[in-house]
């Protein structure tokens, strides 16, 4: 009587594209082979019979219980169905210290909360694409000596940002800038206790990035990638929680006086070092802390450092997509991926600048060089 039997579960979490998509077109061949007869969908109540083949139907409500079961009928002679999937059950929330280009932000579907900064008594927001403030105009404004400061993402932020994608029967996915630089995180904490009890149906999770700038970036772009070959929203999370010991950042800074008004240097060694030329090597730490490592003198010294330390420690170095980022020292920036080319092949490198909430703590003339590797 029914010549195809398809199975499908309805269950709030989309699985492996190649999974729906082999289910998909199976269902499609059996509609034009059942001629005159009807095919029957049958979605199995145990959903421990069907494990990873599950697909929503995008007719039912975002909340409909994982357990119930249904059967439709279609007529197979008549009916020519296209089942319309959608794969992006879940968006990616993140923030503006990534650090991206807008047009790589945009290609990446990413929903980017801006932080705020201020140069003395003004406060901007930062968007990616310098709207309020001009990355060069930023930096030109340091180096007249004005003093710039940020502020952190609250919890009533995250909630306005993120509730109108669970209304909509979406799973969220925040990646929260390092919390060893900033209260960002907490406050995306806050904001997903509420939300969780108010949609207990949905899946909410946020992580402490430990990463900054184009470090940021570049998880959220590896993210991303794991979410367009299909994986669900807990894959995901589980990749980039697994990726992050591995992501590395590595940072020389150019102007010393910034780091002594900025309290991290005292002013003798500004002085000192300004006049010979040292130039600090710093890392972010397995915790998402600043950390100095090393000094070098000259700033082609520094820039050799950061290549150095790519070969000594980047896993599978040729298929990696590189990000480089600067404060305003595009040239440096580029010489520094020269000395990546003369020394392996890579996928791509990709620059932009230090954004105005990284660059008020780093100053102009910063050059930072992030990776994965065998450790941080």
């Amino acid at each position: 009587m029914f010549l195809n039997l398809l199975h499908f579960a309805l269950v709030k979490n989309v699985t492996r594209m190649y999974n729906i998509r082999q289910y998909y077109s199976n269902f499609k061949k059996a509609l034009h082979s059942s001629a005159g007869k009807f095919g029957l969908i049958l979605c199995c109540a145990d959903l421990c019979s069907v494990k990873e083949n599950c697909v929503r139907a995008p007719c039912l409500k975002p909340n409909f219980h994982d357990s119930l079961c249904v059967i439709l009928f279609f007529n197979c002679c008549n009916l020519e169905m296209e089942m319309q999937i959608d794969m992006s059950e879940f968006v990616i929330i993140t923030d503006s210290t990534v650090d991206l280009s807008q047009e790589m932000a945009d290609s990446l579907d990413l929903d980017i909360i801006p932080l705020t900064f201020n140069i003395e008594d003004e406060q901007y927001e930062n968007y990616l694409d310098g709207r309020n403030l001009s990355f060069k105009d930023f930096y030109d404004e340091l180096r007249k000596g004005k003093k710039a400061g940020t502020s952190a993402l609250n919890e009533s932020t995250y909630i306005e940002r993120v509730e109108p994608y669970l209304k909509d029967g979406k799973d969220v996915l925040i990646l929260a800038f390092s919390s060893g630089l900033s209260t960002t995180y907490n406050s995306s904490v806050q904001a997903v206790n509420t939300l969780c009890e108010k949609y207990p149906e949905r899946k909410i999770y946020t992580i402490d990035s430990k990463c900054a700038s184009l470090g940021f970036g570049l998880l959220n772009y590896l993210a991303v990638e794991q979410k367009n070959e299909g994986r669900d929203i807990d894959e995901v999370r589980q990749y980039v929680i697994d990726i992050i010991p591995k992501l590395c950042h590595w940072v020389t800074v150019g102007d010393l006086h910034h780091l002594k008004r900025g309290g991290r240097i005292s002013a003798a060694t500004a002085i000192v070092g300004t006049a010979i030329g040292i130039k600090p090597i710093i890392h972010l730490d397995d915790e998402g802390h600043l950390t100095n490592v090393s000094k070098v003198r000259g700033r082609a010294q520094s820039l050799e450092f950061l290549a150095d330390k790519m070969m000594e420690t980047a896993v599978d170095i040729e298929n990696q997509v590189v990000f480089i980022c600067h404060s305003d020292c595009y040239e440096d920036a580029k010489l520094l991926e020269a000395m990546i080319y003369t020394r392996t092949k890579v996928k791509a490198v990709h620059i932009n600048y230090i954004g105005p909430v990284i660059g008020a703590h780093t100053g102009p003339g910063t050059v930072a060089l992030f990776f994965i590797g065998t450790e941080r």
